[in-house]
């Protein structure tokens, strides 16, 4: 995320510009931008949007920017694992190359890796949440 701000004379924080994104344009660019400000992203042809449209200005940094890229070897929602999540907002579709991360519930431990990659249209292995503790030993 982008970190550097200035002070206006009125004690506001004014974000340069948003990040860039290869094979995207920003839409109604703007010089500086305010907290709570947006700033919308538009892809190339014939590449298309992964994640959010917009990223949001937070006191000197960025939301996280979305990725345009070809959409042919696209996954779609990560797999589920029992008593696991993935730690980000799932979205329907992915880009290639795109990673998600998981964690597990309250006493369960992690085996395997803990990020998954979207390669050619399917996710690597998930991991497994494996019970800390048996209620039976």
């Amino acid at each position: 995320m982008l970190t550097v701000d200035f002070k206006s004379p009125l004690g506001y924080i004014w974000n340069p510009k948003p990040p860039k994104v290869k094979n995207a344009i920003i839409l109604s660019e703007k010089l500086s931008y305010l907290p709570g400000q947006t700033a919308r992203y538009e892809c190339n042809k014939p590449f298309d949007l992964f994640g959010e449209v917009e990223v949001t200005c937070l006191n000197g940094t960025w939301t996280e920017p979305p990725k345009c890229a070809d959409s042919e070897g696209k996954c779609g929602p990560p797999p589920p694992i029992d008593n696991g999540d993935i730690t980000s907002f799932p979205l329907p579709v992915y880009a290639p190359g795109s990673t998600v991360e998981y964690k597990c519930q309250a006493f369960y431990v992690l085996e395997g890796q803990r990020t998954i990659t979207c390669r050619d249209g399917q996710w690597s292995s998930p991991p497994k949440c494996l019970g800390k503790y048996s209620i039976f030993s």
